[in-house]
C-alpha cells in the first residue's frame, strides 16, 4: 500500500500488486469481501480507504485460471482527517 508506507493522509491509495499465475483478482477493506467483485488482474490499482482515522486493512483477493485463490492483506494508518 503507498509503495510501503506505514501512513497516509489520503484515503485514495496504490497499491502495487505481485501474484503468480493469477488471472483475477478484488479488493476490500472487509475480511469477507462483502459487495466485492472480481476483476483483471494487474500489479498497481487504486483503492479508497474507509472513512475515520486509524489502522486500515485491505485485502486482496487472487484467482488463477483453475479456479484457485489466494488472499493477502496489509495494513496502513490513515490520519488527518477532519473528525
Amino acid at each position: 500500500i503507498q509503495a510501503g508506507a506505514y501512513q497516509t493522509n489520503s484515503r485514495s491509495v496504490v497499491l502495487f500488486l505481485k501474484a503468480t499465475d493469477a488471472t483475477q483478482m478484488m479488493v476490500s477493506d472487509v475480511a469477507t469481501f462483502t459487495s466485492s467483485t472480481y476483476k483483471t488482474y494487474a500489479t498497481t490499482t487504486t483503492f479508497t480507504l474507509s472513512e475515520g482515522n486509524g489502522t486500515k486493512t485491505v485485502y486482496v483477493k487472487f484467482k488463477n485460471a483453475a479456479g484457485g485463490e489466494t488472499t493477502v492483506s496489509d495494513t496502513i494508518t490513515l490520519v488527518g482527517q477532519a473528525m
